[in-house]
Order: C-alpha cells, then structure tokens, then sequence
C-alpha cells in the first residue's frame, strides 16, 4: 500500500512538472499574428505586362511567388501587422523561404471600383486584383 501511494505521489510530481515546463516555455514565447488576413486570400493576379504570368497567392501561413508554373517560391509566415491608413489598409507581411532567410513584404490593400485591389508598396503604380475561382 505505502508504495502505490509512493508512485502515485511520484507521477504527481512529474505531471506537475511537465505542465511547468510546458507554461514557462509558451510564455517565452510572443503570440503573434502567423494568420492572413481573409481579405487577402486567394490568388493575385495583375495585368502589367512586366508581370505577365506571375501571380501572388496567400494562404493562411503560406506566401506563394509565382512566375509561371514552373517557378514557384514558396515561403511561410512568421507574422503579420496591420495599419489602417484611411480607406487603405498596409499589411506587413513577414515571412522566410525555405533556408530560414528572412523577408518583409508590405502590401496596401483597399478597394477600387468596388474591387479589391492589392498594391506592392515599393510598387504602388501596379495593381493586382483577386483572381476569381471557377466552380
């Protein structure tokens, strides 16, 4: 009996440690944002003729460049933040490719014509629109 006891004493222990360790580790880390915006999702696409063929496309933790099906770079969010600048919104999306290389890449969202528009913000004479899905 003393050592049933002993072992359950000893396994409340360990539990108790674990959810220690476990609570100081999620503590040390920030929370931040690794989700994209819904406005920003899907596929962008600009009619620029520099651009023929490319496309942006943004997923929840992914950023996908596209040129052409056979080059793709595909990369994942490490967070994302929002600026609100009137009727336009900047996103700072900001990411690193597969060997760990870390990137920014700022976006102004907003509407034209009552469309979603995207604009690189080193870019901002370019427009890129949400391609729109077929069923």
């Amino acid at each position: 009996m003393k050592h049933m006891r002993e072992k359950e004493a000893s396994l409340k222990v360990k539990i108790i440690a674990i959810c220690v360790i476990i609570t100081v580790l999620c503590g040390c880390h920030s929370i931040e944002n690794k989700n994209i915006p819904a406005e920003l999702v899907g596929e962008w696409i600009t009619s620029e003729p520099r651009y023929a063929g490319c496309v942006l496309e943004l997923t929840d933790g992914v950023i996908i460049f596209g040129n052409g099906p056979d080059h793709l770079s595909i990369n994942y969010v490490v967070n994302v933040k929002k600026v609100s600048h009137g009727k336009t919104t900047l996103y700072t999306i900001y990411y690193e490719d597969s060997r760990g290389l870390k990137y920014t890449f700022p976006v102004l969202f907003g509407f034209e014509n009552r469309k979603r528009i995207l604009r690189f913000k080193n870019q901002d004479h370019v427009v890129w629109t949400k391609r729109k899905r077929l069923l």
